[in-house]
Protein backbone atom coordinates (compact mmCIF):
# COMPACT_ATOMS: atom_id res chain seq x y z
CA UNK A 1 0.00 0.00 0.00
CA UNK A 2 1.40 3.35 -0.97
CA UNK A 3 -0.60 6.54 -0.92
CA UNK A 4 0.10 10.20 -1.44
CA UNK A 5 -2.06 12.43 0.72
CA UNK A 6 -3.04 15.85 -0.59
CA UNK A 7 -5.43 18.16 1.22
CA UNK A 8 -6.43 21.63 -0.04
CA UNK A 9 -3.20 21.83 -2.02
CA UNK A 10 -1.17 21.76 1.20
CA UNK A 11 0.39 18.52 2.28
CA UNK A 12 1.35 18.08 5.88
CA UNK A 13 3.91 15.74 7.38
CA UNK A 14 2.15 12.85 9.02
CA UNK A 15 1.92 12.57 12.76
CA UNK A 16 0.30 9.91 14.85
CA UNK A 17 -1.82 11.17 17.68
CA UNK A 18 -2.70 8.72 20.40
CA UNK A 19 -3.24 9.49 24.04
CA UNK A 20 -0.70 12.29 24.08
CA UNK A 21 1.19 14.48 21.68
CA UNK A 22 4.65 15.91 21.72
CA UNK A 23 6.39 17.97 19.09
CA UNK A 24 9.71 17.53 17.39
CA UNK A 25 11.23 20.56 15.73
CA UNK A 26 12.09 20.54 12.06
CA UNK A 27 13.97 22.93 9.79
CA UNK A 28 10.83 24.00 8.00
CA UNK A 29 8.26 23.68 10.76
CA UNK A 30 7.04 21.35 13.44
CA UNK A 31 6.48 17.66 12.95
CA UNK A 32 4.13 16.15 15.50
CA UNK A 33 4.52 12.64 16.80
CA UNK A 34 3.11 11.00 19.87
CA UNK A 35 0.87 8.49 21.54
CA UNK A 36 1.42 4.85 22.37
CA UNK A 37 -2.01 3.31 22.30
CA UNK A 38 -4.86 2.60 19.96
CA UNK A 39 -7.72 4.87 19.13
CA UNK A 40 -11.17 4.90 17.65
CA UNK A 41 -12.52 2.57 15.02
CA UNK A 42 -13.48 -1.09 15.07
CA UNK A 43 -10.11 -2.20 16.51
CA UNK A 44 -9.95 0.40 19.26
CA UNK A 45 -7.23 -0.28 21.79
CA UNK A 46 -5.89 -3.36 19.99
CA UNK A 47 -2.74 -1.78 18.50
CA UNK A 48 0.07 -0.05 20.38
CA UNK A 49 3.43 1.46 19.46
CA UNK A 50 6.40 -0.92 19.76
CA UNK A 51 9.16 1.06 18.04
CA UNK A 52 9.89 4.36 16.30
CA UNK A 53 12.87 5.09 14.07
CA UNK A 54 13.87 8.56 12.85
CA UNK A 55 16.40 9.09 10.05
CA UNK A 56 18.91 11.78 9.22
CA UNK A 57 18.16 13.52 5.93
CA UNK A 58 20.89 15.38 4.05
CA UNK A 59 20.01 17.26 0.85
CA UNK A 60 17.04 14.99 0.28
CA UNK A 61 19.03 11.77 0.78
CA UNK A 62 18.24 9.36 3.63
CA UNK A 63 21.23 8.76 5.86
CA UNK A 64 21.76 6.89 9.09
CA UNK A 65 19.28 6.41 11.91
CA UNK A 66 19.29 9.45 14.20
CA UNK A 67 17.00 8.17 16.97
CA UNK A 68 15.40 4.84 17.80
CA UNK A 69 12.75 4.48 20.50
CA UNK A 70 11.87 0.97 21.73
CA UNK A 71 8.75 0.43 23.84
CA UNK A 72 8.31 -2.32 26.43
CA UNK A 73 4.93 -2.47 28.17
CA UNK A 74 4.65 -3.23 31.87
CA UNK A 75 0.88 -2.79 32.14
CA UNK A 76 -1.67 -2.00 29.46
CA UNK A 77 -5.29 -1.34 30.37
CA UNK A 78 -7.35 0.46 27.75
CA UNK A 79 -11.11 0.94 27.72
CA UNK A 80 -11.47 4.13 25.70
CA UNK A 81 -9.65 7.36 24.88
CA UNK A 82 -10.85 8.78 28.19
CA UNK A 83 -10.26 5.69 30.31
CA UNK A 84 -6.87 3.97 30.28
CA UNK A 85 -3.87 3.08 32.42
CA UNK A 86 -0.55 2.42 30.66
CA UNK A 87 2.93 1.81 32.03
CA UNK A 88 5.93 1.17 29.80
CA UNK A 89 9.60 1.88 29.28
CA UNK A 90 11.14 3.76 26.37
CA UNK A 91 14.71 2.89 25.46
CA UNK A 92 16.17 5.72 23.36
CA UNK A 93 19.20 5.04 21.20
CA UNK A 94 20.96 8.05 19.63
CA UNK A 95 24.03 8.15 17.44
CA UNK A 96 27.20 8.75 19.49
CA UNK A 97 25.19 9.37 22.66
CA UNK A 98 24.48 7.19 25.70
CA UNK A 99 21.38 5.01 25.57
CA UNK A 100 18.67 6.22 27.94
CA UNK A 101 15.73 4.41 29.51
CA UNK A 102 12.62 6.16 30.83
CA UNK A 103 9.63 4.65 32.57
CA UNK A 104 6.35 6.24 31.52
CA UNK A 105 3.03 5.98 33.33
CA UNK A 106 -0.04 7.40 31.58
CA UNK A 107 -3.53 7.45 33.06
CA UNK A 108 -6.74 9.08 32.00
CA UNK A 109 -10.01 9.13 33.89
CA UNK A 110 -12.63 11.19 32.11
CA UNK A 111 -11.15 14.62 31.44
CA UNK A 112 -8.18 14.14 33.81
CA UNK A 113 -4.89 12.98 32.32
CA UNK A 114 -1.59 12.29 34.14
CA UNK A 115 1.74 11.60 32.45
CA UNK A 116 4.71 10.66 34.65
CA UNK A 117 8.24 10.04 33.42
CA UNK A 118 11.06 8.68 35.59
CA UNK A 119 14.68 8.04 34.67
CA UNK A 120 18.23 9.33 34.89
CA UNK A 121 19.68 12.33 33.06
CA UNK A 122 23.30 13.55 33.33
CA UNK A 123 23.80 11.25 36.31
CA UNK A 124 20.78 12.58 38.24
CA UNK A 125 17.55 10.71 38.93
CA UNK A 126 14.41 12.58 37.89
CA UNK A 127 10.63 12.30 38.01
CA UNK A 128 8.47 14.62 35.92
CA UNK A 129 4.67 14.63 36.22
CA UNK A 130 2.37 16.51 33.87
CA UNK A 131 -1.22 16.82 35.08
CA UNK A 132 -3.78 17.95 32.52
CA UNK A 133 -7.50 18.61 32.63
CA UNK A 134 -9.40 18.82 29.35
CA UNK A 135 -12.51 20.81 28.59
CA UNK A 136 -15.28 18.29 27.92
CA UNK A 137 -17.05 20.53 25.38
CA UNK A 138 -14.06 21.30 23.15
CA UNK A 139 -11.33 18.79 24.01
CA UNK A 140 -8.91 21.67 24.60
CA UNK A 141 -6.60 21.81 27.60
CA UNK A 142 -8.26 23.68 30.47
CA UNK A 143 -5.62 23.30 33.20
CA UNK A 144 -2.06 21.98 33.20
CA UNK A 145 0.68 21.61 35.77
CA UNK A 146 4.20 20.22 35.72
CA UNK A 147 5.96 18.93 38.82
CA UNK A 148 9.62 17.96 38.57
CA UNK A 149 11.91 16.25 41.06
CA UNK A 150 15.65 16.04 40.36
CA UNK A 151 17.97 14.46 42.93
CA UNK A 152 15.33 14.95 45.63
CA UNK A 153 14.67 18.63 44.83
CA UNK A 154 11.05 19.28 43.77
CA UNK A 155 9.97 22.28 41.70
CA UNK A 156 6.82 23.31 39.82
CA UNK A 157 8.04 24.80 36.52
CA UNK A 158 4.56 25.93 35.55
CA UNK A 159 0.92 25.83 36.60
CA UNK A 160 -1.62 27.22 34.14
CA UNK A 161 -5.38 27.61 33.84
CA UNK A 162 -7.17 28.83 30.72
CA UNK A 163 -10.45 30.40 29.71
CA UNK A 164 -12.15 29.17 26.53
CA UNK A 165 -14.52 31.40 24.57
CA UNK A 166 -16.66 30.52 21.54
CA UNK A 167 -16.01 33.08 18.81
CA UNK A 168 -18.12 31.70 15.98
CA UNK A 169 -20.17 28.70 14.88
CA UNK A 170 -20.64 28.48 11.13
CA UNK A 171 -21.63 25.44 9.07
CA UNK A 172 -20.45 22.97 11.69
CA UNK A 173 -17.08 24.66 12.25
CA UNK A 174 -16.61 26.26 15.65
CA UNK A 175 -13.84 28.74 16.41
CA UNK A 176 -12.66 29.09 19.99
CA UNK A 177 -10.29 31.50 21.67
CA UNK A 178 -8.20 30.21 24.55
CA UNK A 179 -6.47 32.66 26.89
CA UNK A 180 -4.43 32.38 30.05
CA UNK A 181 -6.53 32.82 33.19
CA UNK A 182 -3.70 32.24 35.66
CA UNK A 183 -0.04 31.46 35.03
CA UNK A 184 2.56 30.53 37.62
CA UNK A 185 6.15 29.94 36.52
CA UNK A 186 8.42 28.43 39.17
CA UNK A 187 6.06 29.73 41.84
CA UNK A 188 5.90 33.30 40.54
CA UNK A 189 2.65 34.73 39.19
CA UNK A 190 2.99 35.98 35.61
CA UNK A 191 1.04 38.86 34.09
CA UNK A 192 -1.44 37.00 31.86
CA UNK A 193 -2.15 40.16 29.84
CA UNK A 194 1.36 39.80 28.40
CA UNK A 195 0.94 36.16 27.38
CA UNK A 196 0.07 34.64 24.02
CA UNK A 197 -3.42 33.42 23.19
CA UNK A 198 -4.64 30.78 20.73
CA UNK A 199 -7.56 30.27 18.38
CA UNK A 200 -8.79 26.83 17.34
CA UNK A 201 -11.13 25.64 14.62
CA UNK A 202 -12.98 22.46 15.62
CA UNK A 203 -15.23 20.38 13.40
CA UNK A 204 -17.09 17.24 14.50
CA UNK A 205 -15.05 17.15 17.69
CA UNK A 206 -11.72 17.27 15.82
CA UNK A 207 -9.21 20.12 16.07
CA UNK A 208 -8.59 21.20 12.49
CA UNK A 209 -6.51 24.33 12.93
CA UNK A 210 -4.56 26.25 15.56
CA UNK A 211 -3.30 29.83 15.45
CA UNK A 212 -1.20 31.42 18.18
CA UNK A 213 -0.99 35.16 18.68
CA UNK A 214 1.18 37.43 20.75
CA UNK A 215 -0.46 39.60 23.39
CA UNK A 216 -0.47 42.37 20.76
CA UNK A 217 -2.46 40.18 18.36
CA UNK A 218 0.39 39.31 16.00
CA UNK A 219 0.11 35.81 14.51
CA UNK A 220 3.31 33.88 15.34
CA UNK A 221 2.36 30.22 14.86
CA UNK A 222 0.01 28.43 12.48
CA UNK A 223 -0.77 24.70 12.28
CA UNK A 224 -3.27 22.45 10.53
CA UNK A 225 -4.37 18.92 11.36
CA UNK A 226 -5.43 16.48 8.65
CA UNK A 227 -7.21 13.14 8.97
CA UNK A 228 -6.39 10.69 6.15
CA UNK A 229 -9.22 8.80 4.52
CA UNK A 230 -7.57 5.39 4.63
CA UNK A 231 -9.53 2.26 5.49
CA UNK A 232 -6.73 0.44 7.35
CA UNK A 233 -5.72 3.45 9.43
CA UNK A 234 -9.29 4.38 10.28
CA UNK A 235 -10.15 0.80 11.24
CA UNK A 236 -7.21 0.64 13.65
CA UNK A 237 -7.06 4.19 14.97
CA UNK A 238 -10.16 6.08 13.85
CA UNK A 239 -9.78 9.84 14.21
CA UNK A 240 -6.84 9.39 16.59
CA UNK A 241 -4.55 9.04 13.59
CA UNK A 242 -3.87 12.43 12.12
CA UNK A 243 -0.96 14.43 10.84
CA UNK A 244 -0.15 18.09 11.17
CA UNK A 245 2.27 20.69 9.97
CA UNK A 246 3.07 23.74 12.08
CA UNK A 247 5.02 26.81 11.14
CA UNK A 248 6.28 29.75 13.18
CA UNK A 249 4.87 32.19 10.64
CA UNK A 250 1.52 33.52 9.48
CA UNK A 251 1.07 30.89 6.77
CA UNK A 252 2.03 27.36 5.84
CA UNK A 253 4.42 26.79 2.95
CA UNK A 254 3.03 25.23 -0.20
CA UNK A 255 4.42 22.29 -2.17
CA UNK A 256 4.63 20.13 0.95
CA UNK A 257 3.92 16.44 0.45
CA UNK A 258 3.44 13.49 2.77
CA UNK A 259 3.66 9.86 1.77
CA UNK A 260 3.06 6.69 3.74
CA UNK A 261 3.53 3.03 2.97
CA UNK A 262 3.26 -0.28 4.80
CA UNK A 263 6.58 -1.96 5.52
CA UNK A 264 4.81 -5.01 6.92
CA UNK A 265 1.29 -5.95 7.94
CA UNK A 266 0.48 -9.20 9.69
CA UNK A 267 -1.94 -10.39 12.34
CA UNK A 268 0.49 -9.33 15.08
CA UNK A 269 2.63 -6.49 13.69
CA UNK A 270 2.18 -3.45 11.50
CA UNK A 271 5.05 -1.24 10.34
CA UNK A 272 4.50 2.08 8.58
CA UNK A 273 7.00 4.42 6.90
CA UNK A 274 6.33 8.14 6.74
CA UNK A 275 8.05 10.52 4.34
CA UNK A 276 7.72 14.28 4.13
CA UNK A 277 8.93 16.46 1.26
CA UNK A 278 9.07 20.20 0.66
CA UNK A 279 9.41 21.43 -2.94
CA UNK A 280 9.93 17.82 -4.06
CA UNK A 281 12.92 17.37 -1.73
CA UNK A 282 12.74 14.72 1.00
CA UNK A 283 13.06 16.35 4.44
CA UNK A 284 11.66 13.77 6.87
CA UNK A 285 11.49 9.98 7.15
CA UNK A 286 10.38 7.87 10.08
CA UNK A 287 9.28 4.28 10.63
CA UNK A 288 6.54 3.39 13.12
CA UNK A 289 6.07 -0.15 14.39
CA UNK A 290 2.90 -1.38 16.09
CA UNK A 291 2.09 -4.62 17.86
CA UNK A 292 -1.27 -6.27 18.32
CA UNK A 293 -2.49 -6.33 21.93
CA UNK A 294 -3.37 -9.82 23.09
Amino acid sequence: MKNLIKVFGIIAIIAIIGFSMVACGGDDGTVGTGGTGGGGGSERGKWRTSKRIYYNINDGVVGSVSVENDYNYITYSYTSNTNFDLKYTITTIRTEQPTTIETIHETRNGQDYVYTSTGTSDGSDFTTTNTTKYDSATGLVLNEKRTQTVSGNTTIPYEISYTIQLLSDSEGVKTYKRCYETYKRNGFIEDVSKQNYSEYKIQNGKIMEEKRYSSAGVLNYYAKNFYPDNAVIRARFGDNWSYYYGSGSSSLPENISAEFEDLSDSATEWALRLKGSFDNVLRFQSDFYYEKVN
